[in-house]
């Protein structure tokens, strides 16, 4: 687990905050994920990932929920980088954000 004070706006911004085999867990606000919703990135054994996304929020992440595989968010930034016209950053947020209330 990476004990850091991040938000959602920080990890898309950075993607060298996480490697590609970690779950990302984040907070809803008023029931949706937000650009500052804090998030917690665990770097779960193969054991751990066998246990319940749920008992895994239970036990590591009280108050947070699944947000997204880091290897998935790679995916969809890589996709959104290549858009033409580029897209800034909020876009690529607003983007991800509704992929995942949507897509998920």
């Amino acid at each position: 687990m990476y004990k850091m004070s991040l938000t959602i706006k920080d990890i898309i911004a950075d993607t060298d905050l996480f490697q590609d085999t970690d779950i990302i867990y984040a907070q809803r606000i008023d029931g949706k994920f937000l650009k500052e919703s804090k998030v917690v990135i665990l770097d779960l054994t193969e054991e751990e990932k066998d246990i319940s996304i749920d008992e895994t929020i239970k036990t590591k992440c009280p108050g947070l929920d699944y947000f997204l595989e880091a290897r998935v968010l790679n995916d969809l930034m890589f996709d959104l980088e290549g858009e033409k016209p580029p897209l800034d950053l909020d876009k690529i947020i607003e983007s991800i954000l509704h992929y995942i209330e949507f897509n998920e």
